[in-house]
């Protein structure tokens, strides 16, 4: 059994277009195979595929993702850009880890896609690595598309793909503040038409452009019920590095981490200010990744779609910087100040029951541990650049 995860960030302008390139094959393409993946069964005979790029949250996911694949044996097959990244990261990793470069999301992957079993397509770049407007869009609809669609025309019938927790919400986000049990079946209103790159924020185009593709995708599952697809919506993710995760110079572009590194840094009104950033739902990079890796041993639910929602639970900017208080006292005069106003963070109740039913996840790593791996990876920045 072969696994292939892909995810990157594309700078190729937007010329592909997925669907009127595959149509042809989605009509041809009549395999009614049955796929199941038992990752203990086939360990030493697997192999996954995973596309690490020099900068973005695909690393940040992604990585821990081949790492519990490679813990587990099973054969990972990384599609790159460049190879000099997954080799720093996995230095000793033998036959193993099998590298293959591939320039762009948008190019032709099918020698890459060629002896796989199953594809993970994680997350794309957006507004927390320093992506543009365009790059978001390209990656996250077209790049996506490009994948999924190429892998189905060759036949594998297993592809799990990384969503986000935005995509269960309207742009105005009020849903998240409601108390309204918010479930997998929800969607955002936001349409492709609607995405309008250069005249709206990196925020709602990354949110805008996550959710396009998902209801896309769940046409394409659809389309081929004989093939798996599985879409996995994460909340906002904390979290360590894996080892020898070669930090990138700009702490800005640290992924999801770097947003709590406002809590000793300070947010938009200064120093000992929070951060301005409005999410209260979090999930640890381990738990994420564990997901992933449990998706692909999840047989097909019938009559669902298997749309996935993974987070351990609210926290508030202001009980994070309690936690930090205790766990690191020598950071207390640059938390913010007791006066400092926390920002309104959203809290509606998520129902995570369909992940514990099909991927048998229940229990998550606490998020308190998250936000403290999450400042541990900044103050590590910290000490690596601090001229």
């Amino acid at each position: 059994m072969r696994l292939e995860v892909y995810g990157s960030k594309s700078s190729s302008p937007l010329h592909f277009q997925p669907d009127a390139a595959y149509s042809n094959a989605f009509n041809e393409w009549t395999s009614t195979r049955e796929f199941l993946i038992n990752l203990e069964a086939y360990a030493t005979t697997s192999s996954l595929t995973f596309t690490l790029k020099v900068t973005g949250a695909t690393e940040f996911i992604g990585s821990h993702i081949v790492s519990q694949l490679l813990e587990k044996n099973i054969r990972v097959r990384a599609v790159v850009r460049s190879t000099s990244k997954v080799k720093t990261i996995f230095p000793d990793t033998g036959s193993q880890l099998e590298i293959v470069e591939v320039p762009s999301l948008l190019d032709d992957h099918t020698e890459a896609l060629k002896g796989v079993s199953a594809v993970i397509h994680t997350a794309v770049p957006g507004f927390f690595n320093g992506a543009s407007n365009e790059e978001t869009l390209r990656g996250a609809y077209a790049g996506a598309l490009n994948i999924v669609n190429q892998a189905i025309s060759i036949g594998i019938k297993k592809i799990v793909v990384t969503g986000s927790f935005l995509d269960l919400f309207d742009t105005d986000f009020k849903q998240a503040y409601g108390d309204e049990l918010v479930t997998e079946i929800d969607f955002g209103s936001i349409e492709l038409a609607d995405i309008k790159p250069e005249e709206q924020d990196a925020v709602f185009v990354y949110q805008a452009a996550k959710t396009v593709v998902d209801k896309r995708l769940l046409q394409i599952a659809r389309e081929n019920s004989d093939v798996d697809v599985t879409v996995l919506l994460p909340s906002m993710v904390f979290g360590p590095f894996v080892p020898n995760f070669p930090y990138p110079s700009n702490i800005s572009q640290l992924g999801t981490n770097a947003i709590a590194y406002g809590l000793i840094a300070g947010g938009p009104d200064g120093p000992n200010t929070y951060p301005s950033l409005h999410i209260g739902h979090l999930v640890d990079v381990h738990d994420v990744a564990k997901a992933h890796v449990l998706a692909l041993d999840a047989p097909p639910v019938p009559g669902r779609h298997k749309r996935m929602i993974v987070y351990s639970g609210i926290f508030k900017w202001k009980d994070a910087a309690e936690v930090i208080r205790k766990t690191h006292p020598e950071l207390a005069p640059r938390l913010p100040s007791s006066d400092a106003a926390p920002p309104a963070q959203t809290d509606a109740p998520l129902d995570i029951s369909f992940t514990s039913e099909v991927l048998g996840m229940r229990k998550y790593v606490p998020w308190e541990e998250s936000v403290v791996a999450a400042i541990e990876v900044c103050l590590e920045h910290e000490r690596r650049f601090k001229n």
